[in-house]
């Protein structure tokens, strides 16, 4: 599965759990989870679980939005999508 195949199945995810995000123009690769999107934390584990029943595979989410013991402020698309192309293409 490609890089781009992923992001778009993360695209289709986020407007499945969060039908009613408003942003300006398209959402894309360099669209940010939490400022763009306003996605909160109830949201992030909702896209979780949605992203881990779509591949059939338990991921590893803790190591994307906890970096050090904190956790992040925001995450970019293409960094979803560049994680779990480590993950989900093993």
């Amino acid at each position: 599965m490609s890089r781009e195949e992923i992001l778009n199945d993360v695209i289709k995810a986020v407007k499945e759990i969060h039908p009613g995000w408003q942003m300006q123009g398209p959402i894309g690769p360099e669209t940010f989870l939490g400022s763009d999107l306003a996605l909160k934390s109830l949201d992030f584990v909702r896209l979780a679980a949605h992203i881990q029943q779509l591949y059939k595979k338990i991921i590893p989410f803790q190591e994307l939005f906890v970096s050090n013991g904190e956790v992040r402020e925001d995450i970019r698309l293409s960094e979803f999508a560049e994680f779990l192309d480590r993950h989900v293409n093993i």
